[in-house]
């Protein structure tokens, strides 16, 4: 089966420091919870977790499992993601790699670039809505670190 590449990238910014940020994007408890879909996270080694989440893709919404890998990770700078994911509808491979950079002592600009292959159901989609589908989950992610974080430094 071929597989399809897709390729997209962003720049958000969020009104908090980066090493709050960074802390958050290290700790795959909250990774789990911030990440739309995730049901499940489980470690399976030093930096690789095993995943379970239910995603939207039209009509269906099929169960996909698959792994995460911690790659390319330097303190309060960047982290880097190999997601590898197998299901009914596709299967896909990522790499996601994330930089932070402070504007201001209490401002983030976080960048995203995202490479990838898929097929399957995943494939047949197109790339545009396989883009579409990413970036409205890295924006509810950004919200939802933005706001897991401004809870954090309130308790």
């Amino acid at each position: 089966m071929s597989k399809t590449p897709f390729e997209f990238n962003g720049t958000e910014t969020i009104p908090v420091a980066a090493h709050p940020v960074w802390l958050t994007l290290q700790n795959p408890k909250l990774l789990g919870e911030l990440i739309p879909g995730i049901e499940r996270m489980d470690q399976t080694g030093e930096s690789s977790y095993a995943f379970e989440a239910r995603v939207k893709l039209g009509i269906i919404k099929p169960v996909l499992s698959g792994t995460v890998t911690y790659t390319d990770v330097l303190p309060d700078q960047q982290v880097g993601m190999k997601v590898e994911q197998h299901s009914k509808v596709g299967s896909s491979s990522l790499d996601v790699l994330i930089w932070l950079e402070s504007c201001e002592p209490d401002e983030t600009e976080v960048s995203y670039q995202v490479t990838g292959l898929a097929d399957g159901l995943l494939a047949k989609a197109g790339v545009k809505a396989l883009e579409k589908l990413s970036q409205t989950a890295i924006r509810k992610f950004i919200d939802a670190l933005d706001d897991l974080i401004r809870q954090q430094e309130i308790a």
